[in-house]
């Protein structure tokens, strides 16, 4: 504890010594500031009270982070300025902007735009039958949020209108086939959405959703048939829609409500808000059988995605593709995979240390890691030996002579990737982690060898009733 806490004590010296140097610099008037506009943050309070720039939310927040997850964390800050005397003397809208922003900051840790610059304003609107509701102005910067993060700011959004006492906006059946029609165009025409749900699931979301997703128009295309839709505003006059493509919508109802769908009525469960709505969208895998992924439709989205002249390096499911290996090492952070280096070479070097890959799963992407403790390639010769390649030396002899691969190796993947992302963990194959748990709990009291030779495997599978290590299955 006493190292940590020395290593944190010199990041902070370094910090303020190389911060007073940058001062001094900018003191003498050569750049356009004469001060360093990079404010220290050091924990998610000061950030997010830096990013929102109003006095008091840094104090607000650190008075209630103690023992508080960021979800939690983001819906009680949202509770506090809708309710709370601090800033009482705001009109609702503006009450509601500010908590929208700070629970959004909180929950992307205060490091992106897209609290201040995704969301653009709240907006009071009328219903038809007279009752009000909130309308989010969302810009294109949204999507740094990601899809959780802005779908939970719609979330965060109905929570503090409810406070507020404000109603439930209710879609009217022209918006609803105008947000279709402007989708469609946005994903067809302007920019691939990362998740496009169905027809029938977008409807769910705009029918059902108390807050009107709205946005400003960030694109010059123009519908073609639902055009000059009107609303009521605040005062209960007509106002006309733009007939421009508004991008913001698109990411929060496709690439947020829709995609994260679990995750977000896992959290508005938690807050007390009727989300169940979001029950009718969210697939479940109803089959009693193994599912075929060999079948047509049962391809992994990336697939639908790809770009001419990139290369599948394996399909989902089958024989010879990735093997998944969880696991990481120093050379894997966040969203990184790890690949062995005689994998890396016998693909021509596709891929390198730090190219970005896309993935079936778990997220969208990755950036790859060489890591020489998991399997390589399994590789046909041209004399037709087959053998595994391991290591870069072996693979940069045979280079040349391997004719085919019949197995592309091991792909390392973390735990958290997998639950950071909300995806189901996948059976990996029988491998050396197995082996070895399995050998520890037939009472074997002796060294568990990493790599036995033929012979100590087979004394071991004899004498312990477990199987061959995973390097003499040829699986």
């Amino acid at each position: 504890m006493m190292e940590d806490e020395r290593y944190f004590e010199v990041l902070k010296n370094d910090f303020e010594r190389i911060n007073l140097v940058a001062t001094r610099a900018r003191e003498k008037g050569y750049d356009p500031k004469r001060f360093v506009e990079i404010k220290p943050a050091p924990d998610l309070a000061s950030r997010v009270g830096g990013i929102i720039g109003i006095d008091g939310i840094t104090e607000m927040i650190k008075a209630r982070t103690d023992g508080k997850g960021r979800q939690e964390l983001a819906f009680e800050m949202v509770k506090e300025i809708c309710t709370g005397a601090t800033f009482s003397a705001k009109p609702n809208e503006e009450r509601l902007l500010l908590a929208v922003r700070v629970g959004l900051a909180i929950l992307t840790e205060g490091i992106v735009v897209a609290p201040t610059e995704g969301i653009q304003n709240i907006e009071l609107h009328k219903n038809p039958d007279g009752s009000d509701y909130i309308a989010l102005l969302y810009a294109g910067p949204i999507r740094g949020a990601g899809g959780t993060g802005a779908a939970m700011s719609v979330a965060l959004a109905d929570y503090g209108r409810k406070l507020l006492g404000l109603g439930a906006y209710k879609a009217q059946q022209s918006e609803v086939e105008r947000y279709i029609e402007e989708i469609q165009m946005y994903h067809s025409r302007v920019a691939r959405l990362q998740y496009f749900p169905s027809e029938s699931d977008m409807r769910v979301i705009l029918e059902n959703c108390n807050v009107c997703v709205d946005g400003i128009p960030t694109e010059k295309l123009e519908l073609n048939i639902h055009r000059n839709i009107k609303r009521l505003d605040a005062s209960g006059k007509e106002q006309l829609i733009t007939n421009k493509v508004r991008g913001g919508i698109g990411l929060v109802v496709c690439e947020g409500i829709a995609q994260k769908a679990k995750s977000v009525l896992k959290y508005t469960k938690m807050a007390g808000l009727d989300w169940s709505w979001l029950n009718n969208i969210i697939k479940v895998d109803k089959s009693s059988g193994p599912k075929d992924d060999s079948k047509p439709g049962n391809t992994a989205v990336f697939l639908q995605e790809l770009v001419a002249g990139r290369p599948v390096l394996s399909y989902p499911g089958k024989n010879g593709a990735f093997r998944l290996r969880y696991g990481r090492s120093r050379l894997t952070g966040i969203a990184a995979k790890g690949f062995s280096p005689a994998t890396m070479i016998l693909l021509d070097e596709f891929i390198a240390t730090g190219t970005q890959l896309r993935i079936e799963k778990p997220g969208k992407g990755c950036v790859a890691a060489p890591v020489d403790t998991i399997e390589g390639p399994f590789v046909k010769l041209d004399d037709g030996e087959a053998l595994r390649v391991n290591s870069a030396e072996l693979a940069r002899e045979l280079r040349s002579r391997v004719r085919k691969i019949i197995a592309v190796g091991d792909i390392l993947v973390t735990y958290g990737d997998f639950k950071k992302s909300n995806t189901p963990m996948q059976p990996t194959s029988y491998v050396e982690e197995y082996w070895a748990e399995q050998l520890s709990a037939s009472g074997h009291t002796g060294e568990i060898p990493a790599k036995p030779s033929f012979r100590e495997a087979l004394a071991i599978s004899t004498s312990s009733g477990i199987p061959m290590h995973p390097i003499y299955i040829y699986d």
